[in-house]
């Protein structure tokens, strides 16, 4: 009897960032479910572009759950921001930047999403600058 809950090795999976190792190693966290991996969106029958809508970073890497299969991984569904969102597992963090890279812009990052992180990252930045000067 065929798995139901297998994601056919046609869907796409997207990430976001630069998928450098180094990222791919901070990404690896261990989900509520029990799964330790790296988040992704991944789904059959959407473009990268629309996988991507979610994703709130200027780059993303692509590949397919395929792909990630053939290099000894696995792609499990898993609850997240998106109804697509997946755990990426089985891989070394060489690996999954392997198949993630080349990134390229993530075009659906939209202007407020844009707007948004600028905003976060110079507050951010405003109170790890004030904050050491306020307190003794």
């Amino acid at each position: 009897m065929p798995d139901v809950d297998r994601i056919p090795d046609e869907a796409i999976v997207v990430r976001g960032g630069r998928n450098r190792p180094e990222d791919i190693h901070r990404g690896i966290g261990t989900h509520p479910s029990g799964v330790t991996g790296i988040s992704v969106e991944c789904a059959v029958g959407l473009t990268i572009e629309e996988l991507a809508a979610t994703i709130p970073h200027g780059q993303v890497g692509s590949t397919t759950v395929g792909e990630v299969r053939q290099a000894g991984g696995e792609v499990v569904r898993t609850i997240g921001r998106s109804p697509y969102h997946a755990t990426l597992v089985g891989l070394t963090p060489q690996q999954v930047s392997n198949l993630l890279n080349p990134t390229f812009p993530n075009k659906e990052l939209s202007t407020n999403t844009k707007l948004e992180n600028i905003y976060w990252r110079n507050l951010i930045g405003l109170v790890f600058t004030v904050v050491p000067k306020i307190l003794p």
